[in-house]
């Protein structure tokens, strides 16, 4: 087998390069703009993408012999890389996005959706992962939001008052979701991939408040008022922006059962009390 991480150099795709890499293999790891440390260093190839074309992501696979793929990116960039796969018999295994459930309209929904049609088309042997909110200590904005939110303000408006539930995944367990897909038989399938924890929003807020220590009070507050107040808050240069769609996902339910998921994947996920603990260790 021979593995090709696109966006290794990225946040989800340098564990994805240690976990292959700790079972032996040597992947080739792309990164986007030029930079010593990468291109001085072999098994490192530059890739673009928005520049690059997909003939030329397919001669990339070409040259380097790849039997599997690791997409790792933004999603705009899955058509490029896989009309690249084309031509090419690569086990493919993409990073979507569990927004694909959302019953709000929005610009990352449909480039969910768009992304797997993509794939149906061009590829022969894919997997998508749909992980929901993913958190962790490498740079995952999610809880650093709730972080910020929560060290500033005591008081916190939620729409339902913080009801809606959530299930987090943690950044490691999707990383290695992504691994042993590259591994299992079945293909040409969807996996949901949730937290093992399934708890109100406004719980997320407190617990991650009392790692800071902080004392925090949620109300209950319409969308409609929350929008209004998001519009001042995003003027504010020392707070995280939030879009509109983000603020009406909030009144939304995230419940799923993820256990065949997690059998199917191998993964024991990570609990949400522990996953919080060593997110913001250090801090």
């Amino acid at each position: 087998m021979k593995f090709l991480i696109v966006g290794a150099s990225g946040r989800i795709g340098k564990t994805v390069t240690n976990l292959l890499e700790q079972k032996k293999y040597r992947p080739i790891k792309s990164y986007r703009t030029a930079h010593p440390k990468y291109s001085e260093e072999p098994g490192w190839v530059q890739m673009d993408m928005d520049t690059l074309s997909d003939k030329e992501v397919g001669n990339i696979i070409k040259d380097h012999s790849i039997t599997h793929l690791i997409f790792c990116l933004p999603l705009r960039y899955t058509e490029i890389v896989a009309k690249a796969l084309y031509k090419h018999e690569v086990r493919a295994v993409f990073l979507g996005s569990a927004r694909k459930l959302s019953t709000i309209p929005d610009h990352s929904v449909e480039k969910v959706t768009r992304s797997v049609v993509q794939a149906r088309e061009h590829c022969s042997n894919w997997v998508f992962i749909h992980p929901t909110m993913i958190y962790g200590k490498q740079g995952e904005n999610n809880f650093n939001r709730i972080s910020n939110i929560v060290t500033k303000f005591p008081i916190i408006p939620l729409p339902n008052g913080g009801n809606s539930l959530m299930q987090p995944i943690h950044a490691d367990d999707v990383s290695r979701a992504l691994v042993n897909a590259a591994f299992i038989n079945d293909s040409n399938i969807e996996i949901m991939l949730s937290g093992p924890d399934s708890l109100p929003y406004k719980e997320i807020f407190k617990k991650i408040a009392k790692i800071h220590q902080r004392k925090i009070i949620i109300i209950n507050l319409p969308v409609s008022l929350l929008l209004a107040l998001v519009k001042i808050l995003n003027v504010m240069p020392f707070l995280p922006s939030i879009s509109n769609q983000e603020v009406r996902r909030l009144a939304e339910d995230k419940d799923f059962d993820s256990q065949e998921a997690y059998n199917l994947l191998q993964i024991e996920p990570i609990g949400i009390d522990h996953g919080i603990e060593s997110t913001f260790s250090g801090n």
